[in-house]
């Protein structure tokens, strides 16, 4: 929890961001935060199974899947494991 509030203080979108592009499929939740030029991508598995997830490019700033921190995302479908939630600059 501690890396995730340093994330907070460090993004503005996280504090004053507005909430863009909800979206539920199945046991994912996507939203956007964004504040002036930045745009954060927040996705959540909450399922027992993995899933995928829409993105157009980006970098993982923090996941709870360990090592993925600093991964970019693909063009297109990105896998999200079971239970994992990140959050990345897109």
């Amino acid at each position: 929890y501690r890396r995730l509030l340093e994330l907070r203080r460090s993004h503005a979108a996280l504090v004053r961001g507005t909430i863009a592009n909800v979206a539920a499929q199945g046991d994912v939740l996507t939203y956007e935060r964004c504040h002036d030029d930045e745009r954060l991508l927040i996705a959540l598995n909450m399922g027992r199974d993995d899933a995928t997830v829409p993105a157009h490019g980006g970098v993982v700033l923090l996941s709870t899947l360990a090592g993925r921190d600093g991964q970019p995302l693909q063009e297109g479908v990105n896998r999200l494991s079971a239970g994992e939630a990140f959050v990345a600059a897109v």
